[in-house]
C-alpha cells in the first residue's frame, strides 16, 4: 500500500523556525493556507513558496502540522518504516534484552503521532493523530513479525481495539517479577515510563509502604518483593489493578496487600488527619499541564500531606502533578513542605524514565521522581 504526499501547507517563517529549533508541532496560527485532498502528508513551504520539508497533516488535532522531515520526501511511509526499524533496534541495546518497554516514542523517534509499548508478547499501539491511522496499518505488520507479538491492541483517545489475539491481558518480565497487565486498560499507557523507577525504588523497601496513584501497582509489587511486609495501594476504582494479589501469589510474594479503591488525594488527607504512619510513601500522580504558581502551591500541599505520614528515616518518593514544574522548583516545594512540617529532607535519588523514553532536545522532559529521606524532625 502506497500513501503519498497529496497536499501543500503554507506556514509562517516563525513557525518553521520554532520547528527547526526542536519544536516539531505547528498550531493553526502557523498555517497560512492549505491546498490538498485531506491526505495524511503535506509538503511544507514558506510564504515565498520555498520548500521547507514534509509533515503529517492532522487538521482536527491540537497540532495540525507535525514535522516529519526538514527535507521533502516522496515516500513518507518508507521513511517512517526505516525510522521504526531503527527505533526498535536501539531498544534491543538500550533495554538490554528486557521484554517490556517503549519501542517507539512518537516525535522523539521521528514518528509523529505514534507510540508503541511492548509487554512480553503483547504490543500496545497508541495513535494520537487521526492522520496516522491508515499509516499504522502499513507499519504494523513488519513490527509484529519482528518482536513475535501474538496480542496487539490499538488505542485511540478512549477507545481500544484488539487487532490480534483472543484477550488483551498479557504477561511480561519486570525485573525479577513476572506480572500481568491488561493492554486495554487506560492506565497501561503510562506504565513503561515508570518501570525503571519502580525497579530502582525497591532498594529502599521495608516495613509499611504506601503507593498513591498506584494504577498497575508496579511500585507496590516491587517494594513487596524487595522486603516490605505490608503494602497499601490507592487509586480510583477504574484505574486500580484488580490483579495485585494474583500477581503476588504468582511471584510467591508473602507481603500483605491492602487494596483501597478511592481518590488518592481524598484518602491521603483523611489518613494525614488520622496520623497514620508508613516507612515508605510513593506519590506519583499523572502529570497534567498547569501554570507554575498553581503547580508550586499544589506540590507544597501534597508534600506536606505525605510528610505527615513519615517519621525520621522515612522515605518519600514523589513527583509533581504538573508537567510545568521542573525538578528544581519541585525540590524547593518539597523543602517548603518539610519546613512547614518541621522536618528536613535529604535527597537520595532522581528517578526518571529509562532510555526507551527519549525526549527531543528543546522539549520539556516529563517530571522525575524525587526520592528523599526524612533526615530529622524538630
Amino acid at each position: 500500500m502506497t500513501i503519498e504526499v497529496t497536499g501543500t501547507a503554507i506556514v509562517t517563517r516563525k513557525g518553521l523556525r520554532r520547528a527547526r529549533h526542536g519544536w516539531p508541532w505547528l498550531s493553526k496560527d502557523d498555517i497560512v493556507e492549505y491546498d490538498g485532498d485531506g491526505g495524511p502528508f503535506v509538503d511544507l513551504v514558506d510564504e515565498t513558496s520555498l520548500p521547507m520539508g514534509t509533515a503529517l497533516w492532522d487538521p482536527d488535532g491540537p497540532a495540525p502540522v507535525r514535522l516529519l522531515s526538514s527535507a521533502r520526501t516522496r515516500d513518507p511511509v518508507g521513511l517512517m518504516q526505516t525510522r521504526l526499524e531503527r527505533a526498535v533496534a536501539r531498544r534491543d541495546i538500550d533495554l538490554a534484552g528486557a521484554d517490556a518497554g517503549r519501542l517507539c516514542a512518537g516525535e522523539a523517534d521521528g514518528l509523529p503521532g505514534l507510540v508503541v509499548d511492548r509487554f512480553g508478547n503483547g504490543l500496545l499501539v497508541q495513535v494520537d493523530a487521526a492522520a496516522m491511522r491508515p499509516v499504522v496499518d502499513v507499519l504494523l505488520a513488519p513490527l509484529v513479525k519482528r518482536v513475535d507479538a501474538s496480542v496487539v491492541a490499538l488505542a485511540m483517545k478512549d477507545q481500544v481495539t484488539l487487532l490480534q489475539g483472543a484477550a488483551s491481558r498479557v504477561r511480561f518480565l519486570h525485573g525479577r517479577l513476572e506480572l500481568s497487565i491488561d493492554l486495554a486498560a487506560h492506565v497501561t499507557r503510562r506504565v513503561t515510563g515508570e518501570l525503571e523507577a519502580q525497579r530502582t525504588l525497591r532498594r529502599w523497601a521495608r516495613g509499611r509502604c504506601l503507593d498513591l496513584y498506584a494504577g498497575f501497582c508496579g511500585y507496590g509489587l516491587q517494594l513487596a518483593d524487595g522486603g516490605a511486609r505490608e503494602i497499601t495501594v490507592v487509586d480510583v476504582p477504574a484505574l486500580l489493578s484488580a490483579n495485585i494479589e494474583d500477581d503476588a501469589r504468582h511471584n510467591q510474594i508473602e507481603a500483605r496487600f491492602l487494596r483501597v479503591p478511592a481518590d488518592p488525594l481524598t484518602w491521603l488527607r483523611a489518613e494525614s488527619d488520622e496520623h497514620a504512619r508508613f516507612d515508605v510513601v510513593v506519590f506519583h500522580p499523572p502529570a497534567t499541564e498547569a501554570d507554575d504558581d498553581a503547580a508550586v502551591a499544589r506540590a507544597t500541599e501534597h508534600g506536606a500531606l505525605c510528610l505527615k505520614l513519615l517519621d525520621e528515616g522515612g522515605i518519600l518518593a514523589a513527583q509533581p502533578t504538573s508537567a510545568a514544574l521542573d525538578e528544581v522548583s519541585f525540590a524547593s516545594a518539597l523543602q517548603e513542605a518539610a519546613a512547614r512540617s518541621r522536618k528536613r529532607l535529604q535527597i537520595l535519588a532522581r528517578l526518571g524514565a529509562g532510555p526507551d523514553h527519549p525526549t527531543l532536545a528543546g522539549v520539556r522532559p516529563p517530571p522525575t521522581l524525587l526520592v528523599a529521606r526524612v533526615l530529622a524532625t524538630a
